[in-house]
């Protein structure tokens, strides 16, 4: 569901770009979309390694690999708990805390993380006391 990130990752990192100051297009979600699909750990972030192959990149930008990464996992911790997961919304925030440790400061990732530890541990709490 992010193939096209690659592309434009390429494009703007080997080619001239120009800002203009409207909108170029509109985009539309419909309601098949598999933009909020939670994908498998290893297929989300082989996303960073398609980014960064540094046959495509330029290698002053590799150094950005690892903030990409954090910002990456942020959105699949988002999407977690926007789905429903609370292990894996806790798994890839700590991911992207430890590629990045300002992500803490970021407080609405930071706020959903807690969250979604605390129904875990509450839950693990209950199951322990039947």
């Amino acid at each position: 569901n992010a193939e096209d990130i690659p592309v434009f990752a390429w494009l703007l990192a080997n080619f001239p770009v120009a800002v203009i100051p409207w909108p170029l297009l509109r985009t539309y979600r419909h309601p098949d979309s598999l933009r909020r699909n939670v994908i498998r750990p290893g297929e989300a972030l082989a996303l960073v390694e398609e980014v960064f192959d540094p046959t495509r990149i330029p290698a002053p930008l590799l150094a950005m690999k690892g903030r990409y990464q954090a910002r990456r996992c942020l959105s699949l911790s988002r999407n977690c708990w926007l789905n429903g997961d609370l292990r894996g919304c806790v798994d890839y925030f700590a991911l992207a805390v430890r590629e990045d440790r300002r992500v803490w400061a970021n407080l609405p990732y930071l706020r959903k993380a807690v969250m979604a530890w605390s129904r875990l541990w509450l839950k693990k709490a209950r199951l322990k006391k039947r």
